[in-house]
């Protein structure tokens, strides 16, 4: 099969028509899915396009026929009645050319990628997609491949543009089977962020608040997804992010809604938003572990919880005494309401410390860790000694501690090897209901709240053991490998 008929053209076709053939055959011979038949695709454009060359430029005149007797008398006689311009006047300039081929009108790769960009961010992918086929610049494999290269390099910078345009600009310059050049993930990042940047635009405000589903409910509300979007796009004030944050669930719904936004690619937020907004908001909402953000979210949810109470309940008291003046309401009463609830809140502080503590006890091992942290659990067991020596007649303080201990140490094992969890699974709370039983029938002899406390240490030092054997082989494993 001749060259001209795999290129579907005629023999006398020029570059121009040689390079769009090309490019249309293309289309159907992809080098993923035939790769002889690309090859000889390949070698029969390079081959017609040294033909191409090789043709003179005149020769379309060469095939002229030759001048008849008749015209060569009249030129004969005509030059014989008019002599030679060098001997009559002087020279002219010799007339320019009227057959000088026009100056190309086509684009560089540099200049043509901002209008693709352009395009593409109009959000009409069949609108780019037609738009691409109708560049000459584009009928050529190697300018096409350049404008490929320089998108790639560009897609940082680009405009925002639905993932459809996206998608259309991937399929056209090839560049969904590069898959990147270095990191494979870097076409999806990109996707992403373009992705990204496309719903932020204030007229997509409906568009991300229906395709995140904020908050969970069934009408989307774009009007609360801007709020929160630009308070986490502005610099970071404390008093308006908390204002945000306190209703009941609001973090996490935020959280929520940013890992959908973002497909869970949480990095890729930090080009969006600021970072001290971002780390306030995954801090407030982590619990695993009581965190400053929220430690102060919870402390302004209590103080304002117990201010609505208070005004409530006083407002009721004025209210009750204004319309009774005979049996008024004793405001001795509302100061011990008061005081109830104050005790109440106070309620926040022992559970927030003990959070610390349960997230202090339970991080990961670092190289050097602190020696305090590994001889915390048996020092609150010899404190719950100390305790029942001092204050034996009453039990209370001697459960905290013992109870505290145990958490401590199964949650230590627990959250540090998660593999490893105790053989017989038991919780704590169901091995401190276990050791409570013998208390009562040992109380008569006199030594019964001892021989309790000693079974509930010991449940509290072997979870204590059982992650430091644990550790230590970790670190062995560590220094072998």
């Amino acid at each position: 099969m001749s060259i001209y008929k795999i290129l579907g053209i005629e023999p006398d076709a020029d570059e121009r028509a040689i390079k769009r053939a090309y490019a249309q055959r293309m289309r159907s011979c992809r080098p993923d899915e035939d790769p002889e038949g690309f090859q000889r695709l390949n070698q029969a454009y390079k081959q017609a396009l040294k033909a191409s060359a090789r043709q003179p430029s005149g020769a379309a005149g060469a095939t002229s026929p030759p001048p008849t007797q008749l015209s060569v008398d009249l030129a004969t006689s005509e030059h014989a009645s008019n002599p030679p311009s060098h001997l009559s006047e002087r020279p002219r300039h010799k007339p320019r050319s009227s057959t000088r081929t026009p100056k190309s009108t086509l684009l560089s790769p540099a200049k043509l990628l901002p209008l693709v960009l352009d395009v593409a961010a109009e959000g009409n992918a069949d609108g780019l997609l037609a738009w691409l086929k109708q560049r000459e610049e584009l009928w050529s494999i190697e300018a096409k491949a350049q404008v490929g290269k320089l998108l790639m390099k560009q897609f940082n910078k680009s405009p925002p543009m639905p993932s459809s345009c996206f998608e259309t600009l991937l399929a056209f310059f090839d560049l969904d089977l590069i898959r990147g050049f270095d990191n494979p993930y870097v076409i999806d990042d990109q996707r992403t962020r373009g992705i990204m940047a496309w719903e932020l635009l204030p007229a997509q405000s409906r568009e991300l608040a229906r395709h995140t589903r904020i908050f969970g409910k069934r009408q989307p509300e774009p009007k609360l997804a801007q709020r929160i979007v630009q308070r986490l796009s502005g610099s970071f004030r404390f008093w308006p992010m908390l204002w945000l944050l306190v209703p009941r669930g609001r973090p996490d719904h935020i959280t929520n809604f940013l890992r959908t936004f973002s497909r869970g690619r949480l990095s890729l937020l930090l080009n969006f938003f600021d970072e001290k907004s971002l780390k306030f908001l995954f801090d407030a909402d982590d619990h695993s572990r009581m965190a400053q953000p929220r430690f102060i979210l919870g402390t302004a949810r209590v103080l304002l919880a117990l201010l609505f109470v208070v005004v409530v309940s006083g407002g009721f008291v004025l209210v009750v005494n204004q319309l009774n003046t005979e049996n008024p309401l004793e405001w001795s009463g509302y100061g011990g309401w008061v005081l109830l609830c104050v005790m109440a809140a106070s309620l926040w502080l022992p559970y927030a410390g003990a959070m610390a503590l349960q997230h202090w006890q339970a991080a990961p091992q670092k190289a050097r860790d602190s020696p305090a942290r590994w001889a915390f659990i048996p020092l609150l067991c010899c404190l719950s000694y100390l305790t029942l020596l001092l204050l034996g007649d009453n039990p209370v303080p001697v459960a905290s501690v013992a109870i505290a201990a145990l958490w401590l140490a199964f949650h230590r094992l627990h959250r540090r090897h998660p593999a490893g969890k105790p053989v017989s699974g038991i919780r704590p709370y169901v091995y401190v209901f276990i050791l409570e039983l013998p208390v009562s029938q040992f109380s008569a002899i006199g030594w019964g709240e001892w021989w309790a406390l000693t079974a509930v240490n010991l449940v509290t030092m072997g979870y204590w053991t059982t992650d430091l054997i644990k550790t230590l082989r970790q670190k062995r494993r560590a220094r072998t490998r």
